[in-house]
């Protein structure tokens, strides 16, 4: 009897578990994700499907690191045709510059079009999970301020973040989106899974609506973005 009450002390204390969900890369690893963007454009279905590569070239010794990204293999399908898209980039990864929590850093590079280019500011927005301030248990709930840009006509806009559950592989966590000075404002909804061990992503899968080609362009109406990462480097 006395056993079995110190046990359940015990494990009452723990109480349940509270999560990080920081991800602390490691220089020189590397990841490759598919990314699918499943629309209709002008009354056709439309299938936008690239892989993303991502590898960390630095980590300092203060815990903030470097990501080299570029999007490869890109092609359009409408309507069941399709057709390769073309790198504007003329195939130079993009590098970004992250604190230890994963907060974007200044990156020192000249400002690129991509900056303005509404699709892929809400795909990069979708895609770039905050970590809470502080360990969250499950039920817990954060917030991210997206900041805008007026004099380009980009909205604000409010990520809030709910963490579902933790399982023995993977952290899930659901999400909404959505811009909050716009006429049209974009919004979205999905989850996302990390890495139980590291918090890296792992998969994402968002339903968002509103979702714009270009800057002053007419919304395109519902999308379906799916983000997963290949086993392996």
């Amino acid at each position: 009897m006395r056993l079995a009450l110190l046990l359940w002390l015990c494990l009452a204390g723990q109480g349940p578990a509270a999560y990080d969900l920081v991800w602390k890369p490691k220089a020189g690893q590397s990841f490759r994700y598919d990314l699918t963007l499943d629309m209709a454009v002008d009354g056709s279905k439309t299938l936008y499907q690239t892989e993303l590569a991502i590898s960390i070239p630095k980590v300092e010794p203060n815990g903030d690191y470097t990501v080299s990204s570029q999007y490869r293999a890109q092609k359009l399908t409408v309507d069941g045709k399709s057709q390769a898209v073309p790198d504007a980039s003329g195939d130079k990864p993009q590098i970004d510059r992250f604190n230890a929590r994963g907060e974007r850093l200044p990156s020192g590079q000249k400002e690129e079009d991509d900056e303005t280019d509404p699709l892929a500011k809400t795909l990069g927005d979708l895609t770039e999970f905050t970590a809470p301030a502080k360990p969250v248990k499950a039920g817990g709930k954060w917030s991210k301020v997206v900041a805008g840009d007026a004099k380009k006509g980009i909205s604000p806009a409010r990520i809030e973040y709910t963490l579902e559950k933790a399982a023995t592989d993977t952290i899930h966590v659901s999400f909404t989106y959505a811009e909050t000075q716009a006429e049209q404002p974009v919004r979205a909804s999905g989850s996302l899974w990390l890495d139980a061990g590291d918090c890296c992503l792992v998969k994402l899968d968002a339903s968002i609506v509103n979702l714009r080609f270009e800057d002053g362009g007419d919304a395109i109406g519902q999308a379906r973005l799916t983000v997963t990462r290949r086993p392996g480097p």
